[in-house]
């Protein structure tokens, strides 16, 4: 049999079949009874054998019309000349969009809840920023700032306040009592307001809060004594240190302190870093570095160098904020000695003596915010001369005596 035979064929039997279960069903209901012997049929004319059997007369039966047909997939109607199925209707046309108004203040109607608009563009605000333990009561911001768009504001609400983190007082954001703000945890913390206006409409948006990191680490003076006899300067963060040195080298003298550095047992928190601090035995005098390839190329040199461990700690980069300060190192070529210091005026001081050369910051630390010492550090004139001045002065005197 061709495809085109049996295609043709296969939908007549498709189509025909749930036509015909259909008349059956009405033929029954109408009669009352599911008995098909009841009904008479109509006289027919006797048919010779093999011949086709005549169709029943339209009148039998109801005919029911089938408004839509069983979708039969046949893949060569084109081939077969048969028509394709039937097209679906096409779906109607989507109604038009008005153009976009533009989008009020106001985000939430508080009547209803219905979303009626945007929330607060802040984009533009400025940035919010706490500082890391800040203190109960502390103000981020005036909240009329943050909302510029509402007018009248009459009450805010802080539906969402970072775990108990802020709080809404005389329309200011401020910090909560126990407020854990820690960079280390968060760097950043967000609240959601609500403004709500004499209209009952309500402008919603969050906003983001900014940590900004402090240093959380004991801070320790740095003394500084002066050597008058060779010129030397003794850093040490130890009162007891400091008294011996006094007490077994009158020479030392006391120059308070030179500047603020981390305590020993806090050196590699927040960034912190080591200052070690090795011992010169020919020239008496101790040397300071961050640096440990410094230190161990100090201390391959032999006997000469011994090492003192940590002085203190100290940080090898300056911090955003400016919270600390250089603290430079001098070399004086004639006398080969180092000298250390965080003062800008002693730097330009020795700079002008013409015996000392600046090679830059060694560490960074913490500012006294005392007076620079004077007593080693030339002003001008004869009368108080350098740190170098006072070393040549001791060697002519004692010649290749080293005191320490």
């Amino acid at each position: 049999m061709a495809d085109s035979e049996f295609s043709t064929i296969g939908r007549e039997i498709l189509v025909e079949e749930p036509r015909l279960l259909v008349e059956d069903f009405l033929e029954s209901e109408t009669q009352g009874s599911d008995d098909r012997n009841d009904v008479s049929p109509a006289p027919v004319s006797p048919t010779a054998p093999g011949a086709p059997s005549p169709a029943p007369a339209a009148t039998e039966s109801p005919v029911i019309e089938i408004t839509e047909s069983p979708s039969i997939s046949v893949t060569d109607d084109e081939s077969a000349g048969l028509p394709a199925n039937p097209p679906t209707a096409p779906a109607p046309a989507p109604a038009p969009v008005p153009a976009p108004m533009p989008a009020p203040p106001i985000a939430i109607d508080r009547r209803d809840g219905e979303i009626t608009g945007r929330a607060v563009d802040t984009t533009s605000l400025p940035a919010l920023v706490v500082i890391e333990n800040a203190t109960a009561e502390t103000t981020i911001a005036a909240l009329p700032d943050l909302f510029p768009d509402v007018v009248d504001a009459v009450l805010f609400l802080a539906t969402d306040n970072a775990n108990g983190r802020f709080f809404i007082a005389e329309n200011e954001l401020r910090v909560a009592d126990n407020a854990d703000i820690d960079f280390e945890t968060s760097q950043a913390h967000t609240v959601q307001i609500q403004a709500l206006d004499g209209n009952g409409a309500v402008t919603v948006s969050n906003f983001s809060i900014a940590v900004e990191n402090t240093i959380e680490i004991e801070m320790v003076d740095v003394m500084r004594l002066f050597n008058t006899r060779n010129g030397n300067h003794l850093f040490t963060t130890s009162e007891s240190e400091a008294a011996a040195a006094s007490q077994a080298f009158p020479s030392y003298r006391s120059e308070d302190v030179g500047f603020r550095a981390v305590d020993i047992a806090d050196v590699g928190e927040e960034g912190s870093v080591a200052v070690y601090r090795i011992y010169d035995t020919e020239l008496g005098a101790h040397f300071y570095t961050i640096s440990g390839e410094e230190r161990d190329s100090l201390l391959a040199g032999g006997a000469r160098y011994v090492d003192e461990g940590i002085a203190f700690g100290a940080f090898e980069t300056a911090d955003p904020d400016g919270d600390l300060v250089n603290v430079y190192r001098l070399y004086n070529p004639n006398s080969g000695r180092h000298h250390w210091t965080a003062s800008q005026e002693e730097i330009d001081v020795l700079n002008r003596s013409g015996d000392w050369q600046l090679e830059g910051t060694a560490f960074y630390a913490f500012g006294s915010g005392e007076t620079p010492p004077q007593s080693s550090t030339p002003v001008g004139g004869a009368a108080e001369p350098s740190v170098g001045d006072a070393l040549d002065e001791f060697m002519e005197e004692a010649g290749d005596l080293l005191v320490v």
